[in-house]
């Protein structure tokens, strides 16, 4: 009898080693992988990676902003910090830099198929998105340069260097904040802008107090801040203007996101709505503190801060009810939330234990906290309901790219 000692072979194990992949289906697999990372916005220009385009808008950036940051300080002598520093050039260069980067990777990215929504927005909308993200994202690259270089002040005290010096150095400020925007504009969406607006309200209100006139402003309360006629005045209330058209922005963004998930939910669409609202309302009565300041308009100012308050509470409290089926642990977030509030609420007018000021970081912090964990919350929500259907009980028909708005 022969025994025969061959291995049977599987139908699906192949009879030699696969081939290696040759170098044009390597640079294929790379080109698809930079398609799927930019996927909601439209391809970009001669179908160039990110990385190529970023590098390009840092360098034009270098060299435009070193010509006129060259023109400018030639001849002169300029400290790191003050009037007519390299701060101040840079600040403002760069600024003015990132805002004409913004504008112009901004119209590309929502030129994408899954932004269809945001094209069909409201032209009034579509301008304020505009304007609002332009400026949030010049002015936190001004912030940004202005507290670095203040630093520097303090680390090099009495350096200065000459106009071609400090040229450079301005165009490095403006490549660095060039090359970050091109990715905060082709990435943007619900997530990123939440982060955003929280970056930019807490460095707007940091530098207000920093520049303070009065180092005792927070003996009495944040408005005080706004009341000032100097430049922490200013800053206090563009801060708070720009935070209110994020805001407005934001509502479009999340209750997109809230539609979509809410749809796959079987969740009646009026709900979504009345989020909207809450939030229009909300960034509107935001945006109107700046101009109210409270030494000139006190009884109109509390109104309108007690009003954003009292619809902050309400959204807080009325998302586990609109939506039972979000999200249990955010459910306990916002009970968390409401009671936070309410102790630190009796910690102010019960017992005085917090003053005014306090009390106010308490709010806005509980605020802030809350829309970053809805936005992943419902982000979250959305991905599971898309990538689990049969938790539905039936096929959704649904497209993730809805151009519909609430």
């Amino acid at each position: 009898m022969t025994v025969r000692s061959e291995t049977p072979t599987t139908a699906t194990e192949p009879p030699y080693p696969p081939a290696a992949p040759t170098e044009t289906e390597v640079a294929g697999a790379g080109s698809a992988v930079e398609r799927t990372d930019h996927r909601d916005h439209h391809p970009l220009p001669w179908d160039l990676p990110a990385e190529q385009w970023r590098l390009a808008t840092a360098g034009g950036a270098f060299l435009l902003s070193f010509v006129v940051a060259l023109t400018l300080m030639y001849g002169r002598r300029h400290p790191m910090f003050g009037e007519g520093s390299i701060g101040e050039y840079s600040a403002l260069i760069a600024a003015l830099s990132t805002a004409i980067t913004f504008v112009v990777w901004f119209a590309w990215a929502v030129r994408g198929p899954a932004q269809r929504w945001r094209r069909r927005m409201a032209l009034f909308l579509r301008i304020l998105e505009y304007v609002g993200l332009t400026l949030t994202h010049a002015a936190v690259a001004m912030l940004a340069l202005s507290g670095t270089f203040w630093i520097l002040s303090q680390a090099f005290r009495e350096l200065t260097l000459d106009g071609f010096a400090g040229a450079f150095i301005v165009a490095v400020g403006s490549a660095v904040t060039s090359y970050l925007v091109v990715g905060s504009a082709l990435s943007t969406n619900t997530r990123h802008l939440s982060q955003l607006l929280a970056v930019f309200v807490a460095s707007g209100a940091l530098s207000s107090m920093l520049t303070a006139s009065d180092p005792l402003w927070w003996q009495d309360h944040f408005s005080s801040l706004g009341a000032a006629s100097d430049l922490s005045g200013l800053t206090f209330n563009f801060t708070l203007l720009l935070g209110g058209l994020v805001i407005i922005t934001l509502s479009g963004y999340l209750t997109h996101d809230l539609a979509v998930w809410a749809e796959l939910a079987r969740e009646r669409p009026y709900k979504v709505t009345v989020m909207r609202i809450a939030f229009l309302v909300e960034g509107v009565l935001l945006a109107a503190l700046a101009f109210l300041s409270v030494d000139r308009f006190f009884y109109t100012h509390n109104v309108v801060a007690y009003a954003m308050v009292a619809v902050f509470l309400a959204m807080a409290a009325g998302v586990p009810v609109l939506f039972p089926t979000l999200s249990r642990p955010f459910s306990l977030v916002c009970a968390l939330t409401l009671t936070a509030l309410v102790v630190g609420l009796v910690a102010y007018l019960g017992v005085g234990y917090l003053n005014l000021t306090a009390f106010e970081v308490l709010t806005v912090a509980g605020i802030f906290t809350w829309l970053i964990l809805l936005v992943a919350t419902v982000e979250s929500a959305s991905e599971h309901r898309r990538s689990h259907p049969a938790a539905l009980g039936h096929d959704p028909v649904v497209d993730p790219d809805d151009d519909r708005l609430p």
